[in-house]
Formats: C-alpha cells, sequence, structure tokens
C-alpha cells in the first residue's frame, strides 16, 4: 500500500511554500486526498503531476508570442 505525504513533505519537494501548495489545492491545480480532514498526497500522482508541470514548461519557454511571430512576418515583407 502507497503511504501519503503531508503538506509540509510536499512544499519541501516542490521548493514551494505551504501557502502554495494550498493554493494549488484550492484552485485543483495538485492532485490530493483528504483523510479526516487533512490533505494528504500520493507520491506517485505528485511526482506524475510535477513531471507533467516539466514538459509544460519547456513547452512554454520554446513557445514565441503572437507579437513575435507577426514582428518576423512583417520584417520579411517589408525588406522585399
Amino acid at each position: 500500500m502507497e503511504t501519503f505525504w503531508k503538506i509540509k513533505e510536499v512544499a519541501a519537494l516542490v521548493q514551494v511554500s505551504v501557502g502554495t501548495i494550498y493554493r494549488y489545492v484550492e484552485h485543483g491545480e495538485i492532485p490530493f486526498h483528504k483523510l479526516n480532514k487533512a490533505l494528504r498526497f500520493k507520491p506517485s500522482e505528485i511526482e506524475t503531476w510535477m513531471e507533467s508541470r516539466k514538459a509544460g514548461l519547456a513547452v512554454a519557454a520554446n513557445e514565441k508570442p503572437e507579437g513575435e511571430q507577426f514582428d518576423e512576418a512583417n520584417k520579411s515583407g517589408a525588406e522585399g
């Protein structure tokens, strides 16, 4: 049976404050479970969540804002 982590353990792993983890929970941004009114986190779900966040950040870092794409298109048209 998989053990559960407490919020302080998750905050330390993710390297954010406990308050940030509470905000993630409030907004449904992180997988969690309630056991007797206490928040608990499955390690396997948190690890999957962290991997998906890393993948999302990598995609976002490689995307260009729409304005830059438009400017590049105008540069080629303006030169010719």
